[in-house]
């Protein structure tokens, strides 16, 4: 008995759906989440300035301290240095599921994981051939520990912030003021030794700030002037603060960021002891 036309286009359909979605290789597979931890995660959509890109300069260190690179006569030896490498990819949500599945649960925490480094660097080395994520990059800082490191990857884009006016005998003049908007990534670290045996304590902050476009505003004052027009920047801002300890042979995966493509930005970070071999991510 042959099938209906209805009945073969349902079924196309329901074939269709069953099939949506990249198609993912079966070069890599799935990491085994060891533990987790709690990060805390902002997400903003505004019209102005981003505040938290717009001064990237580094804070200071802790109280006890010492600025990078400047050691105190007396001291006996030079402070403790950590090299953090970071990871940025980019990758689909289908991908992710299946990179750490059940990682990000919905309406639970937000929170982060620890994977096996050996384990993770194979899988992100075969799904990048397989073109299932995308390596952004690998930044690495060395810095002492207990004192604060950046990190930053930012775009510039200048645009029409305001006007000044200036009035004299019988005349207007108008200075236009233009500011700048920083887009990217900061990333500030604060690696020291942990009180666990064998593991490094890294405070981290990140900031994601995307320009999703140029709003125009068009205003006649005063008359004099005529038709003036600025800019107001339109944004998306996301932030992940938290902490976390880490053996030498862990990485650190934090919370998906969004990016404007649809799709997820993962941070990996991993942590070492500067002076014993040096395995990057």
């Amino acid at each position: 008995m042959a099938k209906s036309p209805q009945i073969a286009y349902c079924a196309a359909l329901v074939l269709a759906s069953c099939q949506s979605g990249p198609q993912l290789s079966d070069s890599w597979s799935t990491l085994e989440v060891s533990s987790q931890f709690d990060v805390e995660y902002v997400g903003e959509l505004r019209a102005q300035p981003a505040a938290r890109m717009m001064s990237v300069e580094p804070p200071k260190g802790l109280g006890l301290g010492h600025p990078s690179g400047i050691l105190d006569a007396g001291m006996a030896k030079p402070p403790q240095q950590w090299a953090v490498h970071l990871e940025l990819v980019q990758m689909s949500i289908q991908a992710l599921n299946k990179l750490l599945p059940g990682a990000f649960p919905g309406g639970g925490p937000v929170q982060g994981g620890k994977v096996k480094q050996a384990e993770f660097r194979q899988a992100l080395e075969a799904m990048t051939l397989a073109q299932d994520g995308i390596q952004l990059s690998s930044p690495s800082v060395l810095c002492n520990g207990g004192e604060h490191a950046w990190v930053t990857m930012l775009q510039q884009s200048a645009f029409l912030n305001g006007f000044e006016y200036k009035r004299g005998l019988g005349s207007l003049v108008v200075d236009p003021e233009v500011g700048v908007f920083h887009s990217g990534l900061a990333v500030g670290l604060l690696p020291d030794q942990s009180a666990i045996a064998g593991e490094a304590s890294l405070e981290f902050d990140i900031t994601m700030t995307d320009l999703l476009k140029m709003n125009e505003i068009s205003a006649s004052f005063p008359d004099q002037a005529g038709p003036l027009g600025i800019q107001v920047p339109v944004y998306s801002q996301q932030v992940l603060k938290g902490s976390v300890n880490l053996a030498a042979d862990e990485v650190a995966y934090l919370p998906y960021l969004y990016t404007n493509e649809g799709e997820m930005m993962m941070v990996f970070l991993h942590v070492e002891s500067v002076g014993g071999v040096q395995i990057g991510l």
